[in-house]
């Protein structure tokens, strides 16, 4: 079974997410994605929501904006997630859960 998923730069794009988001039903294991660096945006992002198992995800670097913050919500297991900055803005920040650690910047 497949756990941790790792790429990163330009290779880390929607078209990525979307061949993953084809996968969701054999990715249920899936506890790591980790695409920071990549050219990920927010129609990338909606393509991980059956993912539900993650409990890493890192998204520092991306271009990954205001949907970010109901990442919490799609993921119920979530311990860290890496955002880009200007992703999130403070009350979105104050809003996330105790259980997520968060870190923002780039890659």
């Amino acid at each position: 079974k497949l756990v941790r998923v790792t790429l990163r730069n330009a290779k880390a794009d929607d078209v990525f997410a979307i061949l993953l988001g084809f996968r969701t039903d054999s990715l249920k294991d899936l506890a790591v994605l980790d695409l920071a660096g990549g050219d990920l945006t927010d129609e990338g992002l909606m393509q991980f929501k059956g993912l539900t198992s993650l409990r890493h995800l890192d998204l520092r670097g991306t271009n990954v904006g205001k949907l970010a913050a109901e990442l919490p919500g799609w993921f119920e297991q979530l311990e860290f997630l890496g955002l880009p900055k200007g992703a999130v803005g403070m009350f979105a920040r104050l809003a996330m859960p105790r259980r997520v650690k968060l870190e923002i910047g780039d890659a």
